[in-house]
């Protein structure tokens, strides 16, 4: 939780990343001394020079924020992006697959490691990680729907347990535990 105000300025900036000049206005009311406090305004300054195509710029605050948390996913896999945009193969699938030994769920991440591959003309690997996109994509397509199903029947334990199947297939066992404590509350019988 933001106790600070110009975290709290940086959380709202980086609701509006969607619109660029809303997010730019909002990022220009944090005090210059506090833009770069932390590694996530580091990540909202990046994310925002992107959404203005100011690449470079992105890229250095990604290699500023990358400097004190070498491992840190999000940054990572913004910097893969922008440089698979410019065509810098391998950097890019350095970053991104740094990035996905981070977070191994990361669709995004998948899809770009992908994409990278296949144009580096790596066409096992890009299948590979296309492959795990559309996995983990259409598990999450079937996991909201469920979700919502789960908020209709809040006494039916099958539909939580296949949650917590469809959560430990894709990784998020975090998820997955929530679900499982769902489902010990509501023990609906199991069906053969």
């Amino acid at each position: 939780k933001p106790t600070k105000l110009p975290d709290i300025q940086h959380r709202f900036t980086d609701r509006h990343l969607g619109k660029s000049l809303a997010a730019r206005e909002q990022f220009d009311l944090i005090p210059e001394a506090e833009r770069s406090h932390t590694p996530e305004s580091k990540l909202t300054a990046a994310r925002l020079f992107y959404l203005e195509g100011r690449l470079d710029a992105a890229l250095s605050e990604l290699a500023a924020l990358l400097h004190s948390e070498p491992d840190h996913a999000a940054a990572l896999l913004l910097q893969g992006k922008i440089l698979l945009s410019q065509s810098d193969l391998m950097p890019a699938i350095t970053a991104l697959t740094r990035s996905l030994q981070r977070d191994p769920t990361s669709m995004g991440g998948h899809y770009l490691l992908g994409q990278a591959y296949a144009r580096a003309g790596d066409e096992r690997n890009a299948s590979k990680h296309l492959a795990e996109h559309e996995k983990l994509r259409s598990t999450r397509v079937l996991i909201n729907r469920l979700e919502i199903e789960a908020a209709c029947k809040p006494h039916d334990g099958a539909i939580r347990r296949r949650l917590v199947e469809l959560y430990n297939s894709i990784g998020l066992f975090q998820q997955a535990q929530f679900w499982t404590n769902a489902a010990a509350l509501n023990p609906s019988p199991r069906q053969p």
